[in-house]
């Protein structure tokens, strides 16, 4: 039996339970008016069985959800062999939204871009603010969930990354150099607010932080 088989038999005994479940919340109503007690009695306890049934097939759903995907690869077309990309939404073993794109032209100059960031702490994760292309974005989530982020926006691009390598920034700069990407550093102006005076000037350096 294979993933897509297994995945519909867990969606029909979800399916039935919660079936079974309805089923047995409209005997126990009619137990109670009926005066039926031992009933009722039987009744709960089955429900009680069902329900907590139901509860862990949910729990053990996948919590895969819709990627979006792409290949960039040489097709044939008209006899000959040209480079398409194509994109495609993937969760599991289910594909949808396939579509083939025809390269007509490569721009062989491309333009370097710059991307900034800045990362703060929000509950257990972090809370990145990406400034991309004229765009600021904002996400939250691991380090690792944040530069395969930032990869993904650099993908067949020229990009310098720069970012703030104090404290949480550093941790992000670490994997993003994991992974084969350096951040250039920021250069901060701090403010005295209380003495409200003006600021000063740290540049940072990543490299006596870290060796490179």
């Amino acid at each position: 039996m294979n993933i897509k088989n297994i995945e519909q038999n867990r969606d029909l005994l979800i399916e039935s339970l919660i079936a079974e479940e309805q089923e047995l919340i409209k005997k126990i109503e009619k137990s109670r008016k009926d005066d039926d007690y031992g009933l009722y009695k039987n009744l709960i306890r089955a429900l009680t069985d069902v329900t907590s049934l139901k509860q862990r097939e949910l729990a053990n759903l996948p919590k895969e959800t819709w990627k979006d995907m792409f290949s960039h690869y040489k097709m044939k077309i008209d006899d000959e062999f040209k480079e398409v990309v194509s994109t495609w939404r993937q969760k599991g073993e289910d594909i949808k939204d396939h579509k083939i794109y025809k390269i007509e032209k490569e721009i062989k100059e491309n333009p370097t871009y710059k991307l900034y960031y800045d990362i703060g702490r929000i509950d257990k994760n972090s809370k990145c603010i990406i400034f991309f292309k004229d765009k600021m974005t904002t996400i939250v989530g691991d380090y690792k969930y944040i530069a395969t982020y930032i990869s993904s926006l650099c993908y067949n691009e020229n990009v310098e990354i720069h970012g703030d390598i104090n404290g949480l920034g550093l941790g992000l700069a670490d994997e993003l150099k994991s992974i084969g990407y350096i951040v250039k550093p920021t250069t901060l102006t701090v403010f005295d607010i209380s003495k409200n005076i003006g600021g000063r000037e740290i540049k940072q350096d990543y490299s006596k932080l870290r060796e490179l």
